[in-house]
């Protein structure tokens, strides 16, 4: 493998998590990549409030990429959701890059719009 400096590039992670609250939930706006090397922040975010109880909204709508990381830590979330009895909520709204991903694996209509609310389980 060529490890020259010059053709190395270091990542950066390229995740912004803005947290707002509204309608007494927490919304995160997730700005930019959701990706490997991303993931584990948001991963420890989500868990940080899922320990506290807190309902989540999570904001896709400004997300530019998502890889396989991504997509899987969607995935177990919403699992984790519905084990926990946690109150979470995914918006539809979301990017075409986002969505191409979401319909490459059959997920689109899994994921956008689901809402795990403690009393409709």
């Amino acid at each position: 493998m060529d490890m020259h400096p010059d053709r190395v590039k270091e990542r950066t992670p390229l995740l912004q998590i803005v947290e707002s609250r509204m309608d007494g939930r927490r919304r995160l706006t997730l700005i930019g990549d959701l990706d490997r090397w991303t993931a584990p922040m948001l991963d420890d975010h989500l868990i940080r409030l899922r320990v506290a109880k807190c309902p989540v909204r999570l904001n896709l709508s400004r997300l530019q990429c998502m890889d396989s990381s991504g997509l899987h830590l969607l995935i177990r979330t919403v699992g984790d959701a519905r084990i926990a009895r946690w109150q979470l909520e995914i918006e539809q709204d979301v990017t075409p890059q986002v969505m191409s991903v979401f319909k490459l694996v059959h997920l689109d209509t899994y994921l956008l719009g689901f809402r795990a609310v403690p009393d409709a389980l």
